[in-house]
């Protein structure tokens, strides 16, 4: 099969999976009563329902729950609150851009208007993360092997926050597709050039768009370390010539290489650190408020810190040296930090967490049992055109992807509200999808879901996995039950 085949099938799987999502959210909304979760519900102004805003409440109003109201909120009336500080500006506001083009006054509000828009830039961005991921894949792996992971990834376990008002699918294709241009990077630099194409700091776009979107995007600057340390690597152990030379151009190749590594990590966390400057002057400065009534009265009744108020509360954060948002935020109102999930109440919220955590543990562990590195260096040697091994536990050039997938599953089991771990992995890594297409293969094709009942354990698993979480958190999730 072609690749552009493949990419057209990949594109026809995905919009098939987004259909039956909002078929199922609308299914369950409608006939399971939502659980009273007592959760924020950001505040609107009261107006006259058009015929249009009835359609799209009636027929989407599954996916407008749990978080997806702050980002409705900030997408509306922006960072009004302080606790909406731990929701990053890139989605809300592409949010509040692309709406403009639905809000037409007396025919949709904008709510309406912004619901609908979060939906379709979603079933957009997942399209793109979809096909980066096969990219990506087509990089490291077998052909085959890459494009069932794609089909996979339209059928992931977390699926439901793919669609409903999160970030999932933004964040998702910037991580792949920082991942893919980093190796471009790597194969157009990896043979000693002197001249660097100043231009090509683009690629790195999407590592910074990606901390603009979530914290942790931060974590794929890593990547970026990786390969230039590849780079470095393979050119310093490769130059050859007199001793003069040799020491002139190795010198050289440091220079560089320390002037790239610190541009280039700048250039990549210059974004994340605007917001964190924008977030302290709205909350560590005291100046009047052009904020909705309606917004003002909400978080005077339920005693919020709202922006410009900084001599009524002084927060602690403010006064720091590094006054960083983010972190004081997360552990004020969401009790975020080093085991403080870990109470006897939360066994349940551990429990669906546990096949996306163990699956990624255990074949990681593999993975390093069957490919351990003889020494330090060998993680950096990466080989791209040596010839793709068709079992993913021999491939060579996988390390830093575990190394990556080990650090993301080690944070989520001791600081972050363990229940988010399958949506926080299924959008920030590629394993998930990599390990399952290999387990789902046979002799270089799809298992046949038709032997179901001779498949061993783990391909059993891994099916009943996908298919159990994408319609029960489907129904969960948009009911307020907890599935966040």
């Amino acid at each position: 099969m072609k690749t552009i085949s493949r990419k057209s099938n990949i594109v026809k799987i995905a919009l098939c999976s987004r259909v039956i999502l909002v078929f199922l959210q609308f299914l369950f909304n409608h006939i399971i009563p939502d659980h009273n979760a007592n959760v924020f519900e950001y505040p609107k102004e009261n107006g006259t329902e058009s015929s249009v805003d009835k359609v799209v409440q009636h027929l989407f109003l599954g996916f407008l729950r749990w978080d997806a109201h702050y980002f409705m909120h900030i997408a509306k009336y922006g960072y009004t609150y302080e606790n909406t500080l731990a929701f990053f500006p890139l989605y809300p506001v592409l949010g509040t851009l692309f709406a403009k083009i639905f809000c037409i006054q007396n025919v949709i509000s904008t709510d309406s208007a912004l619901l609908l828009t979060f939906i379709i830039l979603n079933i957009v961005f997942f399209i793109f993360s979809a096909l980066t991921l096969f990219e990506l894949g087509c990089k490291l792996l077998p052909r085959k092997q890459a494009y069932y992971s794609a089909l996979l990834f339209c059928w992931n376990p977390a699926s439901v926050f793919f669609i409903a008002p999160y970030t999932e699918c933004l964040f998702s294709w910037l991580s792949f597709k920082s991942m893919l241009n980093c190796i471009i990077l790597y194969e157009k630099y990896c043979k000693l050039r002197l001249r660097i194409v100043i231009y090509d700091i683009l690629y790195l776009v999407p590592i910074a768009l990606s901390g603009l979107t979530r914290s942790n995007g931060l974590i794929n600057i890593g990547f970026f370390l990786y390969i230039l340390a590849c780079i470095f690597l393979k050119n310093f152990i490769e130059i050859k010539s007199s001793m003069f030379k040799k020491f002139a151009k190795r010198l050289s190749l440091i220079l560089a290489f320390i002037i790239i590594t610190t541009f280039g990590v700048t250039f990549c966390i210059v974004p994340f650190d605007l917001f964190q400057i924008y977030c302290y002057r709205l909350f560590c400065f005291d100046f009047i408020r052009d904020i909705p009534p309606v917004v003002e009265m909400y978080g005077n009744n339920n005693k919020m810190v709202l922006l410009g108020t900084f001599t009524k509360h002084n927060q602690t954060w403010c006064h720091n040296k590094l006054p960083l948002a983010y972190l004081y935020v997360q552990e004020q109102y969401w009790n975020v930090g080093f085991l403080r999930y870990y109470e006897f109440k939360q066994v349940p919220n551990f429990l669906l967490a546990a096949p996306i955590l163990g699956f990624f543990m255990y074949n990681c562990k593999k993975y390093f049992t069957k490919s351990y590195p003889k020494c330090i260096l060998e993680i950096f040697k990466f080989d791209i055109n040596q010839i793709k091994s068709n079992v993913i536990f021999e491939n060579s050039l996988l390390y830093v992807f575990m190394i990556h997938g080990v650090f993301l599953s080690v944070f989520c089991m001791f600081f972050i509200h363990i229940q988010v771990s399958t949506r926080f992995l299924c959008s920030s890594s590629p394993l998930l999808y990599w390990f399952s297409a290999d387990y789902l293969t046979e002799e270089g094709r799809l298992c046949d879901l038709k032997d179901f009942n001779k498949f061993p354990f783990k391909r059993k698993f891994i099916i009943l996995y996908y298919f159990t979480y994408f319609i029960v958190g489907t129904a969960m999730f948009c009911n307020f039950l907890p599935w966040t």
